[in-house]
């Protein structure tokens, strides 16, 4: 919320409580309390980073406009992995994270730094021998694959079917949940 108590970001959260450990466990009962996502993980020394599944743009009800303040009927989404890591240990995903934005905040268009950013869910480059440690690493360097691109392009390529039955679970969500 702003100054004007008008909503800034809508974020639905997927967990993925099969990686959550001890720590994460309690990070997330303040989180279900109440606190910020990225607050609670600072909080106990955690870094953040987000892997960037999908960048598009949704229709959204009236009730979500309402929210928003504003008359447009569309906004920018954003579908990312949200990882967590402290100092010395393997980066776990805290869960999968939609954060869809008002107009005025983001304009709803996708542009180039959008597209730049879309990378491929972190399963699939698993399965082509693409590390947590190095996902986390190429984040943090701009999603930046030139000297991996096969691997990329393949574990993106088989994304592209749980990218697209996110998009619709996610829009199912937003028109049937009653404010």
């Amino acid at each position: 919320m702003d100054v004007h108590n008008i909503s800034r970001t809508f974020a639905i959260t997927f967990l993925t409580k099969s990686e959550w450990n001890r720590d994460i466990k309690r990070i997330n009962q303040r989180i279900m309390a109440g606190e910020a996502i990225g607050k609670a993980f600072r909080k106990l020394g955690y870094s953040i980073r987000k892997n960037v599944l999908d960048v598009y743009i949704i229709k959204i009800p009236k009730w979500l406009q309402e929210e928003f303040a504003q008359e447009v009927s569309i906004a920018k989404a954003r579908i990312s992995e949200f990882y967590v890591k402290r100092e010395d240990t393997v980066p776990i995903i805290y869960g999968r994270v939609v954060e869809i934005y008002p107009s005025d905040f983001r304009s709803p268009k996708v542009n180039e730094e959008d597209r730049s950013q879309i990378s491929a869910i972190s399963e699939k480059l698993n399965k082509e021998g693409v590390t947590s440690n190095e996902i986390w690493d190429r984040i943090a360097k701009g999603n930046n694959w030139k000297d991996n691109i096969g691997p990329f392009r393949k574990a993106k390529a088989a994304s592209i079917t749980e990218t697209e039955a996110l998009r619709k679970k996610i829009f199912k969500l937003i028109w049937t949940y009653k404010s």
